[in-house]
């Protein structure tokens, strides 16, 4: 005791060097080494996020039972083929056929009853030879009478001033070549008027006649109106009946190029596909319609490398720093974070982050590999929680909670997960450093795991309904939840006696041991010392009641105390 009581003196009587008059701003602690490590380790992350070492996209065909679960990586829209066929036949069965309504058949039927009233006008004509090329021509038999009638005056008269004004007025309207030539088009007719081309939509029979009607209302015309015997009614018939013949004719030929513009201007039918959207679930039987998306998927696949992803990455990895910067209070700020806390987060981000990046290779790759590491629900079972814990045991509550945010970011996006990911490792890191931060012994970091595995499973379902949206829940991923808290509790005893060999971290559980009485140094002063021991004791009881009362770390002041 004296002995150290004559050094205090001897510090105390010593003169102040310059240094201690130095500005307040040159005695603020400098960044440490291990920032710098750190720094390395989240660029390298991002370059590793940035790499896409196999397309995430597998194409299983129709029929297949999938092994693996298949998220699409971007939006893409594609075409639905069939659902285009049946909407593209539907509109070329609409579309309305083309008849054309020219006026040269009744033009014809004129120049052709005119040569043969022209012929019978004749004077030098044999009258036999004249019957006998009529009827050749006319296809029926004419006798002598029916010519001589044919070269009365009053009958072409009546031919050229009557009867011809009748058939233009009934070839003006149209007609058809029998009665049911458009009740097979129920989706309507376009009459197209030759040569002004001028077209009209009729959705109904409009309105025109056939040749059989034609002839009727002709002889009714001959008959009722003209009031004439069926002796010239005979005459006309025999003169214009193998003339007359349907102007209204279909157009196959315009319908058929209608049809085709009408199809090329339609629009297909397309189907979105969505980021993050599940094609295929692992265990389900692919169908035609998810094979098609698979494929537009693979083919639409981006590159193995997003150069700008990694400047990117890193640039919001470092926002991170800001808040442990003002959480660190405005004087010093990330300055008082140490050498060894900075290269302890630099290997628990960085084995993190090769974790994550190895789980995803796994899950895409085609090599034989056990089929829990191909399912999607694999991530869940990632140990983020474990690593909160590790640090918890070694770290201030604040640095902790910076190395929870940036891990669970970091790995998040390694693996590709998302938001939902991203906060299922956010809530299981913050509860458990939480939990091992308030453990006093080892048996409560044992029993730390039953909050932790009801959290996670519980974290998983709610993200499970939230993206299914009531659908059909896979509960293999309660299984790997579950199977998270496992893990990080194993971590959380396998690894921090490495980081405590490594560091040189004193944990709450060190600690512990180092108040044993099995201690040999505390069994050496009880001996030689045994009033000194007593002091200790009592003074060691003092700063543990004091630091309980203020709120401080107890346990390290007794021990602190006790040597």
């Amino acid at each position: 005791m004296s002995g150290i009581l004559s050094r205090l003196r001897k510090s105390a009587q010593q003169p102040k060097t310059a240094s201690s008059c130095q500005p307040v701003s040159a005695c603020r602690p400098k960044f440490a080494r291990g920032l710098w490590v750190f720094l390395a380790v989240i660029f390298g992350a991002s370059v590793l996020s940035a790499m896409r070492f196999e397309s995430q996209v597998r194409v299983f065909l129709a029929g297949d039972i999938a092994t693996q679960d298949v998220t699409a990586d971007q939006t893409l829209r594609i075409e639905d083929r069939e659902a285009t066929l049946r909407k593209r036949e539907q509109v070329s069965e609409n579309q309305p056929p083309v008849f054309d309504l020219s006026p040269d058949t009744y033009e014809s039927l004129r120049r052709h009853v005119a040569d043969v009233l022209a012929q019978t006008r004749k004077p030098d004509e044999d009258p036999e030879r004249l019957r006998a090329a009529l009827s050749e021509d006319l296809n029926v038999e004419i006798s002598r009478d029916m010519i001589q009638l044919w070269r009365s005056q009053e009958f072409q008269d009546m031919i050229s001033q009557q009867v011809f004004p009748w058939l233009k007025e009934a070839y003006a309207k149209g007609v058809a070549a029998h009665p049911g030539v458009f009740s097979a088009y129920r989706q309507g007719i376009l009459l197209r008027e030759l040569p002004s081309g001028m077209e009209t939509l009729y959705m109904d029979s409009p309105g025109t006649i056939d040749l059989e009607r034609l002839k009727d209302d002709l002889d009714q015309f001959l008959r009722r109106d003209l009031k004439r015997t069926i002796r010239l009614r005979k005459a006309v018939f025999t003169l214009v009946g193998p003339f007359l013949r349907a102007n209204l004719t279909f157009n196959q030929e315009t319908t058929l190029a209608r049809k085709r513009e009408i199809v090329a201007a339609m629009e297909p039918v397309y189907t979105n596909i969505y980021q993050g959207e599940i094609i295929v679930r692992q265990g389900e039987r692919v169908t035609p319609d998810q094979q098609i998306k698979l494929q537009t998927l693979f083919a639409h696949r981006t590159s193995s490398v997003k150069p700008y992803a990694v400047p990117g990455m890193f640039l919001l990895s470092c926002l991170f720093f800001v808040l442990l910067h003002l959480s660190q209070g405005k004087n010093a700020g990330i300055r008082t974070v140490t050498n060894r806390e900075w290269l302890s987060l630099a290997l628990v981000t960085g084995f993190f982050v090769l974790l994550a990046k190895f789980l995803e290779l796994a899950r895409v790759s085609d090599a034989h590999l056990p089929l829990f590491l191909k399912s999607g629900q694999v991530a869940f079972c990632l140990p983020i929680a474990g690593a909160a814990g590790v640090l918890a045991m070694f770290l201030p509550q604040a640095l902790c909670s910076f190395a929870v945010l940036l891990i669970s970011y970091l790995v998040s996006t390694e693996i590709g997960g998302g938001l939902h990911l991203f906060s299922y490792y956010l809530l299981g890191g913050f509860v458990y450093a939480f939990i091992i931060k308030n453990c006093e012994t080892r048996h409560d970091v044992l029993r730390s795991i039953l909050p932790l595995s009801v959290l996670c499973v519980v974290s998983w379902l709610g993200i499970v309904l939230v993206q299914q949206a009531g659908g059909e829940v896979n509960w293999a991923g309660g299984v790997y939840a579950a199977f998270n808290a496992v893990f990080s509790l194993l971590l959380v005893l396998g690894l921090s006696p490495v980081l405590e060999l490594m560091f040189g971290f004193t944990s709450r559980f060190r600690m512990m041991e180092l108040m044993s009485l099995e201690q040999p140094l505390l069994q050496e002063l009880m001996v030689k010392a045994p009033g000194t021991y007593h002091h200790s004791l009592i003074v060691a009881n003092m700063a543990e009641a004091a630091c309980r009362a203020v709120g401080a770390n107890a346990l390290l002041a007794k021990v602190a105390a006790l040597y």
